[in-house]
């Protein structure tokens, strides 16, 4: 049946949703509960006040009982000249969440068997899943052997292979696993990192997509860590801004791409790392870009089971899902077997509505963006007939052919979340049944050209020479593989023999061959540790490629106090390439060279409307604020630029004040009483003002000394909006001579808070971030929140019991759910409070047990 063709009277009947919503009584008489259903228990999901009226009774859904994969593939619907075939199913695998290809060309799958088995979670937590290995023993493309590399496992989330093992998301842990006698199963294990809870208790949103990026890290989505494995055997952990929530992707110059579930793509434009190395300037920009806005959706079927489907605007008027609502699995096709126009597009999946996105991609000024490759015939790449059909991961294999995870399940939201509205379809459709399945497909178009199989390619038997022409291949999949091979054999050997690091050498420097080449061989070198000074400064002074210079700059960084470095850096001050002078920005702000600054400020200078070259600059300042701002203030160029002057710098004194140093900010009041033109003098007394909490009384801002002189002088102004700002800046810093000093915490309390951060990280970091800055679309911000400002009882209710918006935070309105977590103890949600509260609250305050029990039963 076709589904766009619903008859008259049902296409009325959505027409009217919008006036239906909301209007429980009529909901309820016209689509009254079939006989043997009770009405359903308030779920985690539900909004207090929020009506959930039964609008999947408007229309004819099918139903969904499991298909075979014959049966599936009939189900699909695909562009002309492309092909899909499984080639894994049940009962080989269970429940896939993640793949990953292994050097030997195996398939590993990361299967989380137990998760939502019903819509209680029922064994959820239940050690009994599995990362399984399948290799394909004929050589035929479908995988018929299964090895479980770890067993007993609780909710895995991903893998990802370096060295001679593998990193593993195992909450609440990161670890490294490896098999050491040879017999297919891992047995060692070495925590790298703790803190990964909300695996357990809110598996939608924590840490998952390890990937291994070109410059050696290990990357993660919806976590604020970065990995390293050194050559020595130990672990690097280094700070990166958290991002995304399922899945995570990477171009073929190392860009990463992730989601949130309602926006499909979105990216980074700069290596992320730098941007959080200044804690008072927050996050720089030139991460968590937009590469797509469309948001509108095309599916094959109607999709009333979706969590919120009764709000407006959640379907469309034939029942289909309207907009992304479960957007994962993000992935930059760079294979050789779709049609030759798909390379370096994006593909995403939308699992609630059966379906994947192809984005067309487009680069302007270093910044992508992507169009529905298939908008105009409102349709999407695949699409599915079948409810069943969950993609939830998407990955490049070693032939050069996407393949698709597919969870293959009637339940796909978590009971965190779940509202009564889809509980009450997933138990009257049977959605929670014929669990235990699961399918990975292979896409294909017919125009490419059949490569050797991947199972027949062992990546580890092949010589350093004939590693390094990998890089030549136009699969990004075995250029990243030859370049984690060589590195992985460095680690094991101690080092790489002198013909492949000459081979290395030659393919980085060789002009003729291509610049991804010439990329991985550059890296390549670095993680083996033998990439030379002069290789990068040759490189610097002849390269012509604005993406590969980017990365020379970046990898110059090794010798960052050199002055041959800084030499060559001065070339590159004024060239066109956006991204050229975005990396050279942040590389500046690594080097502690004399020149560094001045050379800083010249970028500023040329470029200072530049959001991302102006705050990369300023995140490589930390502690040179005040010195980069007067010469900044002093720079002839940006003196008959008051504009761009001036918005340096805002950010500049924003940064100053919030050090929360008394003697910097007194020394910052002078100089911006002496600025004699008007619109920098506002721009700098704005700058302060944005840098102080948005509450009086905060404990930073007490110093005890006379308020600065200059303060009063400005108080003289008769500019009306100087004055405002400088009240405001004044009303929150507290100037006393003979200020007491703050309270030392009691040993309880410095207990509770050390406990607290734990639990944070592992319940709430996921979505308020580390930081406390909070998510955009996801989460408001903690730190400086006028919330944390509020009584212990309403504290301890949000945190019993949930929220739900519209609420205002720091001047943002938020229209969000959060969910309670009434599963943890009084005396752990206790904890949590006293950590926020001491962390970015006005005030610590040590909350006490007692104080979550009394409110919990009084609910």
């Amino acid at each position: 049946m076709d589904f766009r063709a619903i008859p008259r009277s049902l296409a009325a009947a959505a027409l009217g949703i919008a006036s239906f919503v909301g209007t429980t009584a009529l909901a309820s008489a016209a689509s009254p509960l079939p006989a043997g259903f009770a009405a359903p228990l308030p779920q985690n999901g539900d909004r207090a006040g929020e009506e959930q009226p039964m609008v999947d009774r408007n229309f004819e859904v099918p139903a969904a009982p499991p298909l075979s994969v014959e049966q599936a593939i009939a189900s699909f619907t695909l562009p002309e000249g492309y092909r899909i075939q499984a080639v894994a199913q049940e009962p080989l695998i269970h429940d896939p969440v993640d793949i990953a290809f292994d050097a030997r060309g195996r398939l590993w799958v990361i299967e989380m068997s137990q998760l939502m088995l019903d819509a209680d979670a029922t064994g959820e937590l239940d050690p009994k899943c599995a990362i399984a290995v399948l290799s394909d023993t004929d050589a035929d493309g479908i995988y018929d052997q299964r090895e479980e590399f770890a067993s007993e496992l609780v909710l895995p989330r991903s893998v990802c292979f370096v060295g001679d093992g593998v990193l593993a998301i195992l909450p609440p842990e990161i670890v490294y696993l490896r098999d050491t006698d040879g017999d297919g199963r891992a047995d060692s294990r070495e925590v790298v990192d703790r803190g990964i809870g909300a695996g357990l208790s809110n598996p939608e949103h924590a840490a998952n997509g390890l990937t291994l990026g070109i410059d050696n890290w290990i990357y993660l989505a919806n976590h604020g860590k970065r990995y390293r494995l050194g050559l020595d055997g130990s672990w690097q952990i280094d700070a990166v801004p958290q991002v995304g929530q399922w899945g995570l992707g990477e171009d073929a110059w190392g860009r990463r791409i992730y989601n949130y579930n309602s926006a499909p793509v979105h990216g980074d434009l700069v290596p992320t790392h730098y941007l959080v190395r200044n804690p008072e300037l927050g996050r720089a920009q030139g991460v968590n870009a937009r590469w797509a806005h469309d948001t509108r959706v095309w599916t094959g079927r109607v999709n009333t089971g979706v969590n919120r489907g009764y709000q407006k605007n959640t379907l469309a008027e034939d029942g289909r899902l309207a907009r992304y609502t479960a957007a994962c699995g993000p992935e930059v096709y760079t294979g050789t077997r779709l049609a030759a126009s798909d390379h370096g597009d994006v593909f995403v999946c939308e699992p609630s509505g059966n379906m994947l996105r192809q984005l067309r991609m487009r680069e302007s000024e270093g910044r992508p963006s992507g169009e529905n490759a298939y908008g105009t015939e409102r349709t999407e790449f695949l699409v599915s007939t079948d409810e069943r059909f969950r993609p939830v991961n998407l990955a490049n294999g070693p032939d050069g052919a996407l393949y698709v995870v597919d969870l293959y399940r009637g339940i796909l939201q978590h009971k965190v979340f779940l509202t009564s509205f889809l509980r009450r379809q997933i138990e009257e459709r049977g959605l929670d049944k014929h669990t235990g399945l699961g399918r990975i497909w292979r896409i294909v178009h017919e125009s490419s050209e059949e490569s050797e199989p991947s199972s027949r390619v062992d990546y580890t038997r092949l010589d350093g020479s004939a590693l390094v022409q990998c890089f030549h291949e136009p699969n990004a999949w075995v250029r990243k593989t030859a370049q984690a091979t060589l590195v992985a054999r460095a680690m094991r050997d101690g080092g790489l023999d002198a013909a492949t690091v000459q081979a290395l050498e030659r393919a980085s420097g060789d002009r003729e061959s291509a610049p991804l080449a010439r990329l991985h061989a550059l890296w390549t070198l670095e993680g083996i540790g033998a990439l030379r000074q002069a290789t990068v400064l040759e490189g610097l002074e002849h390269e012509s490629h604005p993406k590969l210079l980017a990365q020379l700059i970046r990898l110059g960084e090794a010798w960052a106090d050199e002055p041959a470095t800084h030499e060559a850096w001065q070339w590159l001050m004024d060239h066109d390439a956006a991204e050229v002078r975005w990396q050279l920005g942040l590389s500046l702000g690594e080097s502690t060279h004399p020149t560094a600054l001045g050379q800083m400020v010249q970028m500023l200078a040329r470029h200072p409307q530049d959001a991302i070259l102006r705050t990369g600059v300023i995140s490589g300042a930390r502690g040179r604020e005040a010195t980069l701002l007067d010469r900044v203030l002093a720079h002839p160029l940006l003196a008959q630029n008051h504009a761009g002057q001036a918005v340096v710098a805002r950010e500049l004194a924003r940064c100053i004040v919030r050090g929360a140093d008394g003697t910097a900010i007194r020394r910052l009041a002078e100089r911006t009483a002496s600025v004699r033109h008007t619109g920098l003098r506002l721009a700098l007394m704005q700058g302060m003002a944005d840098g102080v909490p948005k509450n009086p009384g905060d404990k930073r801002y007490r110093f005890a000394a006379a308020e600065p002189a200059a303060l009063e002088r400005l108080a003289a102004s008769q500019d009306s909006k100087l004055l405002e700002r400088l009240a405001h800046l004044r009303a929150r810093l507290s100037w006393s001579a003979e200020a007491e000093p703050a309270p030392e915490l009691s040993p309880e309390h410095t207990e509770a808070i050390a406990s607290g951060l734990r639990l944070y990280a592992e319940t709430c970091g996921a979505c308020h971030q580390s930081n406390g800055e909070g998510l955009a679309g996801l989460a408001p911000p903690l730190a400086d929140s006028e919330w944390l400002a509020k009584p212990t009882p309403e504290l301890a209710s949000i945190a019993l019991f949930g929220l739900s918006g519209p609420i205002e935070v720091r001047g943002e309105t938020w229209n969000l759910t959060m969910p309670g977590w009434a599963q943890l103890s009084d005396q752990e949600l206790a904890d949590v409070l006293s950590y926020v509260t001491a962390e970015w609250g006005p005030e610590p305050r040590h909350v006490a047990a007692e104080e979550l029990a009394r409110v919990r039963s009084q609910q």
